[in-house]
């Protein structure tokens, strides 16, 4: 992936579990790729780019995914929380 200053770009464990919790609330919530691109009014290729980890996810994007996905500030902070990934 090619640096872009505005994008958030590390890969560490604490960004593929943001990924994972976007992808398992999607699927708790029956909402398919398709839907939810449509719900957040962007295209599919997004979507894709996010779950699979090959595109950049700026914090406004994160912003976006979990208004779109009901993900709410408890969930997100079990992914920071200290032993969770950061052992």
């Amino acid at each position: 992936m090619l640096f872009h200053p505005q994008k958030d770009m590390f890969h560490n464990d604490a960004h593929q579990a943001l990924r994972a919790l976007f992808i398992e609330k999607r699927k708790r919530i029956g909402l398919t790729e398709e839907t939810l691109a449509a719900k957040m009014n962007c295209d599919i290729s997004f979507i894709n780019e996010i779950e699979s980890g090959s595109g950049p996810i700026a914090f406004s994007d994160i912003e976006r995914l979990c208004d779109s996905l009901i993900i709410s500030l408890t969930e997100m902070e079990a992914i920071f929380k200290p032993n969770s990934f950061f052992r």
